[in-house]
């Protein structure tokens, strides 16, 4: 997999002024192995925790015999922090942790999102 890091890196800068100071941390990694690319306050853990997250609702949806996830997913923390999974094909993923009392949901969905997607396409060699 070959990917640009400083169009990454670039990404995750451009995306802070948008969220005005609400983006907690934000992380773009490689699926397999796993291993971080671009990332604002880094979370090793919560990525590996994001993949397992991914890989049980992937499979709960299958058993179901619902569709799986599609591009992206949203959690609300009970602290009121808001996590925004990315899912950019079958390689790459992005992590998005933003204070939900900061944030306006609108900016995130309208803007954020559609420009990580974007985002991460553009830096793939």
């Amino acid at each position: 997999m070959a990917v640009d890091i400083r169009k990454l890196d670039s990404l995750i800068a451009e995306i802070q002024a948008p969220l005005r100071g609400s983006l907690l941390a934000a992380e773009v990694w490689e699926r397999n192995p796993l291993r971080s690319l671009a990332a604002i306050n880094p979370q090793p853990a919560a990525v590996a925790l994001e993949e397992r997250i991914y890989e049980g609702v992937q499979q709960a949806l299958s058993q179901a015999g619902w569709p799986g996830l599609h591009q992206y997913y949203l959690m609300e923390l009970a602290g009121g922090e808001l996590n925004i999974t990315l899912i950019c094909g079958t390689d790459l993923m992005m992590g998005l942790l933003v204070d939900g009392k900061a944030n306006n949901l609108g900016v995130a969905f309208s803007v954020i999102i559609p420009k990580c997607l974007q985002g991460i396409e553009a830096a793939r060699l």
